[in-house]
């Protein structure tokens, strides 16, 4: 089923995924937190403005969109690693397997906790 405010809710937490991050690290606060707990903040924040964006029925997209930005951010790790090792990409997911999963459920649950507060708001 389409809802309307699905498409500006994708476009929300994109816009936040990628402008927070750099932002983040550029200031003083940034330096001093660990980029895996940065990345959860993003993630969390970022699915639970899209959520409140969108209102409702907002997990599977926000979690579509968690999939692809993790598929490009390891495309690009993969690049980089492929002409010394091969191998390179079981040992990137390896690396990265707390990350990936913990994002995964930040961006759950701030896209659920978006949308109950927005629907409890607009209903």
């Amino acid at each position: 089923m389409y809802r309307p405010r699905i498409l500006p809710g994708v476009a929300t937490m994109l816009a936040i995924q990628v402008c927070a991050e750099p932002l983040l690290s550029a200031s003083p606060l940034g330096k001093a937190i660990d980029p895996t707990a940065q990345a959860l903040a993003i993630a969390f924040v970022a699915a639970a403005a899209s959520g409140a964006v969108a209102r409702r029925d907002f997990i599977l997209p926000a979690l579509t969109l968690w999939l692809a930005l993790w598929g490009v951010v390891l495309g690009l790790l993969y690049a980089v690693a492929a002409p010394l090792d091969p191998a390179a990409l079981p040992a990137l997911l390896r690396t990265n397997a707390w990350a990936i999963a913990f994002t995964a459920v930040a961006t759950t649950l701030g896209a659920a906790s978006g949308a109950g507060l927005a629907h409890r708001r607009w209903q």
